[in-house]
């Protein structure tokens, strides 16, 4: 069976699509890997707690936040984190050569880089640019995990992903 949307339930955000699938099916089961699961409940209040994070680093909307996490769980939540906080992501491989993850950082001109305790290091030892590093192994527990209630056009970029690089560099 299909269920039909209106034109309003359509057009919308990402993050505004998502929080009516939490406010109507909070206790369900949101995320699941071998080792941790979220329900749509919990999954909200992570990106909350880690949009309000980067919010605090930059509140300018539409600017590049890099993704920097082993796979996961972690890369989901940070995914929609940035885009409820209004930002474009990047998702980054951590296996990848450390020179080409410095390059797409860069190209794409990154504001924060969102790491985890995992890949933390790696971070540190690859880049020394002007991007913030923000772990979200290590928010504050007393950061806010409502909404952050931004009003974020449908068609706002999302995220950039970048080509592999395997003709040269890699592009976005």
């Amino acid at each position: 069976m299909f269920e039909e949307f209106t034109k309003d339930e359509i057009e919308q955000s990402i993050p505004a699509r998502f929080e009516k699938i939490v406010a109507k099916y909070p206790d369900r089961l949101a995320v699941k890997t071998p080792t941790a699961s979220l329900t749509y409940a919990e999954l909200n209040e992570a990106a909350n707690q880690l949009a309000v994070s980067i919010l605090d680093r930059d509140p300018r909307r539409g600017k590049t936040v890099a993704i920097l996490l082993e796979h996961g769980i972690s890369p989901v939540v940070a995914m929609l984190a940035a885009l409820k906080a209004g930002k474009v992501f990047v998702p980054l491989d951590p296996s990848c050569p450390r020179a080409i993850l410095s390059h797409m950082i860069a190209d794409c001109e990154a504001e924060i880089v969102i790491a985890g305790d995992s890949t933390d290091n790696l971070y540190s030892e690859m880049f020394t640019g002007h991007a913030t590093r923000l772990n979200m192994d290590k928010l504050d527990a007393q950061t806010p995990t409502n909404n952050p209630g931004f009003c974020i056009s449908p068609d706002s970029l999302a995220w950039i992903v970048y080509t592999s690089g395997s003709t040269g560099t890699p592009k976005g």
